[in-house]
């Protein structure tokens, strides 16, 4: 597996239940929940040092391609296109070969280990090494149940999803197929092999943007 060298942008994402589902730890099988929460002071000193934030993203080769397409549609139809635009309208990421099937924390309150590595990780190393793992190839596939352990607090207590994603760029993240997931589990520590592995997937460089607020979201 090769060194992963690409720069992640963690956007902090209030609403982050589009993936999480929701803010409170689970407390048994009959109540699924998220497990977001927010950070300790602790635990933000830590991102602040782990993390750049910033107020304007470059947009690169992928988003081009795409705002070029839009345009490009936008005239075969006749109708008027913004011009010039470096971004496209929306983005459905879970179309390209580099995102893995739909997956289920289950009971656990892990929904910030799994935005954090099962999807983010994973779309953004394979997408840099040219994997497919769409149909759920577990050696590519970023495992959650890595990076809940280490993000907890000691037990099933949720996670900040600024803080598994800050993980990412100084521990990395095991595969599924080293470090396998699973709802019953949440205190076993990553095996020696999964430490290694995970190395080689840290990231470069960890950068936040406000995207709690419209100013934030409308910001170049």
């Amino acid at each position: 597996m090769a060194m992963r060298r690409s720069e992640v942008l963690a956007v902090a994402v209030c609403c982050v239940a589009v993936l999480t589902g929701g803010v409170r730890p689970c407390r048994g099988a009959e109540h699924r929940v998220g497990g977001m929460r927010p950070p300790t002071p602790a635990e933000q000193a830590y991102v602040d040092s782990v993390a750049t934030r910033v107020v304007h993203i470059a947009p690169n080769a992928l988003s081009q391609h795409r705002a070029g397409a839009e345009q490009e549609a936008a005239k075969a139809s006749g109708a008027k296109a913004r011009l010039p635009r470096t971004r496209p309208a929306a983005a459905d990421n879970s179309t390209l070969p580099y995102f893995p099937p739909i997956g289920d924390q289950g009971v656990q309150g892990s929904c910030a280990a799994w935005a954090a590595a099962y999807y983010y990780s994973t779309f953004t190393q394979a997408m840099d090494e040219g994997y497919d793992v769409s149909h759920g190839d577990y050696d590519h596939i970023s495992s959650p149940g890595f990076l809940y352990p280490l993000i907890n607090g000691g037990g099933d207590n949720g996670a900040p999803i600024s803080v598994a994603t800050a993980r990412l760029a100084d521990i990395g993240c095991a595969s599924w197929a080293r470090q396998p997931y699973s709802e019953a589990d949440c205190t076993t520590w990553p095996s020696e092999a999964a430490w290694v592995e995970a190395m080689y997937t840290r990231t470069e460089a960890v950068y936040f943007l406000d995207a709690c607020t419209p100013e934030g979201l409308e910001a170049p």
